[in-house]
C-alpha cells in the first residue's frame, strides 16, 4: 500500500513538476554517454 501511495504521490509530482519526471532520462543520458574511451 505504501507503494502505490508513493506511487502517486510521484505521478502528482510530475503533473505539476514535468522536470521532475524527465531529470531521471536525463541522468541515465549522462551516465551512458562516453567521457573516454575506456576500452
Amino acid at each position: 500500500e505504501a507503494v502505490a501511495i508513493e506511487a502517486d504521490l510521484l505521478k502528482a509530482a510530475a503533473a505539476f513538476q514535468p522536470q521532475i519526471a524527465v531529470a531521471p532520462a536525463l541522468h541515465n543520458a549522462e551516465q551512458k554517454r562516453p567521457r573516454a574511451p575506456s576500452a
